[in-house]
């Protein structure tokens, strides 16, 4: 996407005191431990997998291996990183993700959670491995245009600003809570009063990446193409109002039949 690196970097090179905490590390390696199991096991599963699919001569059986051959490399990574950890300087994405686990099994605990009430909290099968990876998630977009400003670090005021080239997008506006600019979705750039001004040319609120501009060739990802960033063609103001108007009203899609998870019984 070619989006300001600073806040997934700080993520993965930042560091946090845990000491303060009062948690003893085999807190931490405790926490992780289910996580990590449980991939372990699948892994398992899927290298069960690759050598039935082996056996068959399927040709789809290298494009598995090589998927759990990533995955495996992701796993024990994670596991190298919870193992080695310095309580004094715990890197700021495992202090974030470790802590959450922390707190989410005493909030069970403390209310006397069974087993299968937890799984049905956790998602049935999602595993929350604490990951130290130098990358952003997608947000769903369903109801994106209430949650301006946009990118991960809020450098982008308005949908219609999302959709324009770089230099087409403001390098200074002011951010007033609650102040919303209808017609093109997100900050009201005018309003003032409380709030603040938001400067992109300053360390981590870079406006870059995400573009729709001249030039767009399909395909192009590489950090050292001229492309690097742009992940689609120009788009005409007329066409950049349709697809403003129509995230107004967009939906993600609907849970398949048969897939909704049962009601957890907890109120």
């Amino acid at each position: 996407m070619g989006t300001d690196p600073t806040a997934a970097t700080n993520c993965v090179h930042g560091t946090v005191d845990l000491t303060r905490t009062g948690l003893a590390p085999e807190e931490v390696v405790a926490a992780a431990r289910p996580a990590l199991t449980e991939a372990r096991r699948r892994l398992a599963l899927l290298d069960a997998q690759v050598a039935e699919a082996r056996a068959r001569k399927d040709p789809s059986a290298e494009s598995i291996a090589q998927a759990a051959g990533w995955e495996k490399e992701r796993v024990e990574s994670t596991a190298a990183a919870v193992a080695g950890l310095r309580m004094s300087a715990v890197p700021l994405g495992l202090a974030l993700n470790v802590l959450g686990l922390i707190a989410r099994e005493r909030y069970y605990d403390e209310r006397g959670f069974a087993p299968e009430e937890r799984a049905c909290l956790d998602g049935f099968g999602s595993l929350d491995l604490p990951e130290i990876v130098p990358a952003y998630k997608a947000r769903p977009l369903a109801g994106v245009w209430a949650t301006g400003p946009f990118l991960h670090n809020g450098s982008v005021p308005t949908l219609y600003q999302m959709l324009s080239p770089r230099d087409e997008r403001d390098q200074r506006f002011f951010v007033s809570p609650g102040a919303f600019d209808a017609a093109d979705v997100g900050v009201d750039r005018k309003a003032r009063g409380d709030g603040f001004w938001f400067d992109t040319r300053l360390p981590g609120n870079a406006n870059v990446g995400h573009e729709f501009r001249a030039g767009y060739v399909p395909g192009k990802t590489d950090a050292d193409d001229p492309q690097y960033g742009v992940i689609g063609p120009a788009l005409g103001p007329d066409e950049r109002r349709a697809i403003v108007e129509y995230m107004k009203i967009h939906e993600d899609p609907k849970t398949p039949p048969g897939r909704l998870p049962p009601d957890c019984g907890i109120r």
